[in-house]
């Protein structure tokens, strides 16, 4: 009984530690992959938590990037793109599909 009561405890402290990655999605198919990583056994083994917001569209994610108020986001090459490399906003760009 005190090691089932142990167990609670123990995965309730890991849940406290998650860190939280605040996502943008437009509710696209090209936004499953950030569905799929929500999963437990990807985002909470990396110690992280997705949090999503819904944007009404793409574009809002470059800014939303730009500013820091979102961690991540999908998004193409786009003119928000190539502005934020001009002002050297730090950009992080993993290419997930072909």
């Amino acid at each position: 009984m005190v090691a089932i009561a142990a167990a609670g405890l123990l995965s309730a402290a890991q849940a406290q530690e998650l860190k939280t990655v605040r996502i943008g999605v437009v509710n696209l198919s090209t936004d499953v992959a950030f569905y799929i990583a929500e999963k437990p056994w990807i985002f909470q083994a990396g110690g992280a938590q997705g949090r999503f917001h819904l944007l009404r569209f793409r574009r809002q994610n470059d800014r939303a990037l730009g500013s820091g108020a979102l961690d991540a986001g999908g998004g193409a090459t786009s003119a928000g793109l190539y502005n934020a490399v001009e002002r050297g906003i730090e950009l992080r760009i993993v290419a997930d599909k072909e």
